[in-house]
């Protein structure tokens, strides 16, 4: 008798787009299922894996690169093929790195024979419409996302204007007809997680070089605690070439976490860290303002 695959939903979208409020939120409305997730982290750090883990859910990370790249595809196929396979589970959640390109993941699957344990139901990508024009246009990897994807979630709405946001479902829809396209708040939206997408075929093209990826990230490290009003004049003042800051920091106020897009800044109480740190992305071409930002916020403890 042949054994059950296990469904997958892999869920893209850009560097602050919103993919891990779309986990928490998928948590919280199917307390019953046996999830398990999976974070890929495009910086050493593991941000975004802690968060998920309050969910009470086992959350897994793949760090330090795109799960779809040649040097991190084999972390990425051991943690599914040797941990993962052999969990308890009714569905894994992938949460890949805001800027991977998913256009490897057919050959992924199948080369590595993932497809004989693992099934991709459903591929979900994540846009805030305030600057995805801008995005689509100039980012291959924002055009794989949308192109490779059953369903399309435009989040953020609130802080797009109508223009940009008919802008975003102009793009999205000359790129992929087929999406079924749903619009809401913090990922507030209607979300079947056992619903069969009639997704597009998966794309199956060479995994990418480990160096073409065009984003640099830095991690700013705080032996002591830092002061929470310099932390939050210093983020108000972020320029715009930093794409994406977030880590979980000890401050005179205690513990925060800070999550900061081009878009949105929160700053909330969290638990404690096993580190206090900050890490920054930015484009290569802006990677002496990135150098910038982080001699200064490594002031901060001064």
């Amino acid at each position: 008798m042949k054994t059950a695959l296990i469904p997958v939903t892999l869920v893209t979208g850009f560097l602050g787009s919103g993919k891990t409020t779309f986990l928490l939120k998928l948590a919280e409305h199917h307390p019953h299922e046996k999830i398990i997730f999976l974070v890929n982290e495009f910086a050493r750090e593991n941000v975004d894996g802690p968060a998920l883990m309050t969910t009470g859910r086992p959350t897994h990370s793949v760090v330090g690169g795109s799960l779809f790249c040649e040097c991190k595809a084999g972390d990425f196929v051991r943690l599914m093929r040797d941990d993962i396979a052999s969990m308890p589970v009714s569905h894994v959640v992938i949460e890949t790195s805001g800027i991977a390109d998913p256009s490897a993941i057919g050959r992924l699957m199948h080369d590595h024979q993932l497809d004989q344990a693992f099934e991709i139901r459903r591929i979900v990508n994540i846009v805030a419409p305030k600057r995805f024009p801008q995005l689509h246009a100039n980012l291959a990897s924002v055009r794989a996302q949308v192109q490779a994807c059953d369903t399309i979630i435009f989040n953020q709405t609130d802080l797009a204007s109508p223009g940009q946001i008919e802008r975003s479902h102009r793009l999205v829809a000359a790129a992929n007809p087929n999406a079924r396209l749903i619009s809401g708040h913090h990922c507030e939206v209607e979300f079947d997680l056992n619903e069969v997408a009639t997704a597009p075929a998966l794309p199956a093209e060479p995994l990418a070089k480990c160096d073409s990826n065009p984003f640099t990230s830095a991690t700013v490290q705080f032996d002591r605690a830092v002061s929470l009003t310099r932390l939050r004049a210093a983020i108000a003042n972020l320029p715009t070439a930093i794409l994406r800051l977030k880590g979980r920091v000890r401050t005179s106020a205690g513990w925060r976490e800070v999550q900061c897009t081009v878009n949105t800044t929160t700053i909330v109480p969290c638990d404690r860290g096993e580190h206090s740190q900050l890490v920054v992305i930015a484009h290569d071409r802006n990677e002496p303002t990135l150098n910038r930002i982080v001699r200064q916020l490594s002031t901060l403890q001064r």
